[in-house]
Order: C-alpha cells, then sequence, then structure tokens
C-alpha cells in the first residue's frame, strides 16, 4: 500500500509557495528525505545559506548526530554526517535494507538510544531475514531467521527485545506483535496482548510511530479500513501493550483517516494525536508511565467547505516521519492542517494560530531548544517559523526533488 501511494503522489496538484519572510533565521542543519530521479538520498541543507552542503546516500542520522548509517547492497555504511567520510564499512552475509518507519517509506530501525539498528531483507513471504547491528561495536549482534512473514516493529535500549509483526496467514490483512527474544534466540512462546481491553485481532496500515524519551514506549499510529485509526501503546521493557482506540470511521469510506499525525511532550506523559481534516485532536495521557489512555477529545475547525480530493489528500499528507511537534514546555501542540500548519493549546484544545495557508504540509520537525519549527511542503520547499508566536521567519526551495520528510535538526 506504501508503494501505491508514493506512485499516486507523482499526480498531486502542487501548492504555492507563498511570499518568503526575513532571511534572518536559525543557524541549523536540515536532514531532508527525498527522491531524486531514480536515486533515493539525505540532504543536509543550511538554513542560513540555504544551500544545501552535502547529499548523503540514503539512511538514517544516528540519536546523537554523530553518525549515519547506510545500506548498499551487502554493506552497511557508518558516514560522519558532517563531512560525509565513510568511518567503518560492515559486510553483510546478503542484501538487507533498512525498514521504513512512515507511511511514506521514511527511513528507521534505530532503537530509541540509538544503540542497536536493525536490517531487514525485503519480500520475502515464506521466511523473513534481519540483523541486530550494535552500531558501537558496528557489528552484527544477532542474525534473526524465521519461517513465515514478520516485519520489523521496533528493538528496545538493551538489544534484548526485537518486537516484531507477525502474519499468520498471507492472504489475511491481520497480525500478531511477537517478541524475538534475542539471548534465547528464538521468539517467545506468546503474543503481546492489549491490556486494556479484549484481545482483539489486529489490523491496519501503519502512519508512523514516536518513542517516549526515556525508550520504554513506542506510540505507533495505525489506519483500519472500517473502523476508526489507533494508537498501538507497545511497552519495549514488557510483552504488552494498550490498543487506543481513536474517533472517526475507517479509509474505505473516509481518506481522511490516514491524515493521523503524532506528538510527544518532552516529559513522555502526554501525547497528542491530530487529525485537521476530520477536525480531530486528542490527548492520550500515561502519567504514571505504566497505563496510558486517553483522556480529552478536542475539535479543530475547519476551514475550508470542501473535502480535499482523494489523490491529494492521501499523497500530501503524513508521508514524513513525523506531521505534529509540541512545545518544549507542553503547551503548545503544532499539527499540519488540511493546508499550513496549525497552533492548538493542549490545555484547552483550542486553536491559536493559523499559518502558510496556502501550503501543502508534508513533514514537520522541531530545533533541539524546540523554540524554531521547519515545515516541508509538498513542493520540496522549506519554512521556518518561531515556536512562540508562530510567525514565519524564513521560507526557501533547496530543489532536492520528491520531498519524503525531515528526520534531523541540529545546530550548525
Amino acid at each position: 500500500m506504501r508503494r501505491a501511494f508514493l506512485a499516486m503522489s507523482a499526480f498531486v496538484l502542487l501548492a504555492g509557495c507563498g511570499s518568503p519572510g526575513p532571511v534572518a533565521g536559525g543557524n541549523y542543519k536540515l536532514y531532508e528525505a527525498a527522491s531524486a530521479r531514480t536515486v533515493q538520498l539525505v540532504a543536509v541543507i543550511d538554513t542560513q545559506s540555504r544551500a544545501t552542503e552535502r547529499r548523503l546516500p540514503w539512511g538514517i542520522p544516528s540519536t546523537d548526530g554523530k553518525h549515519f548509517f547506510s545500506v548498499s547492497a551487502k554493506t552497511l555504511q557508518d558516514i560522519d554526517p558532517h563531512t560525509g567520510t565513510v568511518l567503518r564499512t560492515l559486510q553483510l552475509p546478503g542484501i538487507y535494507e533498512l525498514p521504513a518507519a512512515t507511511l511514506g517509506g521514511a527511513p528507521g530501525g534505530l532503537s530509541q538510544n540509538g544503540r542497536y539498528l536493525i536490517l531487514q531483507m525485503a519480500g520475502q513471504r515464506t521466511s523473513s531475514h534481519m540483523l541486530l547491528i550494535d552500531t558501537q561495536l558496528f557489528n552484527v549482534a544477532k542474525r534473526i531467521d524465521l519461517s513465515g512473514r514478520f516485519d520489523f516493529d521496533a528493538v528496545n535500549n538493551t538489544g534484548q527485545s526485537v518486537y516484531v509483526i507477525e502474519y499468520p496467514n498471507a492472504a489475511d490483512s491481520y497480525y500478531h506483535v511477537r517478541v524475538y527474544e534475542v539471548l534465547a534466540g528464538q521468539l517467545g512462546g506468546y503474543t503481546v496482548v492489549d491490556k486494556g481491553g479484549p484481545n482483539e485481532i489486529m489490523t491496519g496500515v501503519r502512519l508512523s510511530g514516536v518513542f517516549s524519551p526515556d525508550g520504554q514506549w513506542l506510540y505507533s499510529l495505525y489506519a483500519r479500513a472500517d473502523k476508526g485509526a489507533f494508537v498501538h501503546a507497545l511497552n519495549l521493557n514488557g510483552p504488552w501493550a494498550f490498543c487506543l482506540d481513536l474517533p472517526g470511521s475507517g479509509y474505505s469510506s473516509n481518506m481522511n483517516a490516514f491524515q493521523w499525525s503524532l506528538a510527544i511532550t518532552p516529559d513522555g506523559r502526554h501525547v497528542y494525536a491530530a487529525n485537521a481534516p476530520m477536525g480531530l485532536v486528542t490527548r492520550i495521557e500515561n502519567l504514571d508511565g505504566g497505563q496510558p489512555s486517553i483522556k480529552s477529545i478536542g475539535r479543530i475547525t475547519s476551514t475550508r467547505s470542501a473535502a480535499i480530493p482523494f489523490v491529494q489528500n492521501v499523497a500530501a499528507k503524513e508521508m514524513g516521519p513525523q506531521g505534529a511537534v509540541v512545545s518544549t514546555d507542553g503547551k503548545t501542540l503544532v499539527t499540519a492542517g488540511e493546508k499550513g500548519l496549525i497552533w492548538i493549546d493542549t490545555g484547552t484544545l483550542q486553536v491559536r494560530h493559523r499559518v502558510l495557508t496556502d501550503w501543502s504540509v508534508w513533514s514537520l520537525a522541531a530545533s533541539p531548544d524546540g523554540a524554531t519549527i521547519y515545515a516541508l511542503n509538498d513542493q520540496g520547499a522549506i519554512a521556518e517559523l518561531s515556536m512562540a508566536s508562530a510567525r514565519v521567519v524564513s521560507t526557501f526551495d533547496p530543489a532536492e526533488g520528491f520531498p519524503m520528510g525531515l528526520l534531523r535538526v541540529e545546530p550548525a
């Protein structure tokens, strides 16, 4: 399904970029995943000069920003992202790739602390093969070979539990979450159960996910065909989860079901799921760190009278790693709207500001201090905005090709 959406996106009606604001802005480097002709790459963009400093091969930056991991054929490379120099290479026992982290194909596979990386073979249905890479020692810590169809879901910070999605029947779309126990060298003889309700059959299309800051939880968004979307809150230190149902109908009757975005507060106690085209924002609380639950549902008033056409709607949203961010004080949620960006008060779930109303926002990312937001639109243009005031500081177009998402923002 993800490949079909990417193919559709070539026909999107592109929105205008608007008038650029003042030139002065933050001094940051942006990592933009993009597709240029037949090559996928990650561009490192300087926000002051507005120029691309270097182009890295398709890959993922480490959480500390000191490394960049890229796979080519049977070789894993550790690249210095600030110079493009290859620091280390690791020969792999086959052709592996980075698993996708979002519906749009942005790369993933890292544990929350960046110590472990999962690579997986693609296109296999009768057997599945993954590699657990220790990024510090830069070696294969474990080869994972499974009979049947499995997809990678998450690896915890210890590298001892690899969560995988098992599809018991290739003809059906339902699945189970299982745990591969690294020390035992096998799947645990159990499925990850929903502690918040009946253990229903899981089904749906994964849109995106966010880790809690301590790495204990992974919150993943799933859209379903005939039911509302849900957040799968997976405890990475124990084989259990909570399935939190979001309001709305399934994508078979409303394609806006694909427009949910997730954001988490810096303390990890609140998670927000927003869907501006459906006019909904939901607050999930996990105050004690052990039982996430939906606490509040707010309404986002629409500024448009008609629904966005199917192709434009699906292609122009939720194709990047994340469509929402929260301020460092946890008081403001910024999310992509039907057009532009929306500032929401997290206390009241009421809209404060709307900006860039002629943009179709593709991906959002915040600076490390949370003061600056960068938005990537469906044409590949980038806007720099103030979190505090919602002021557009500048807009520019690095012209890196078809945009896929903003992976990282770091100080220059």
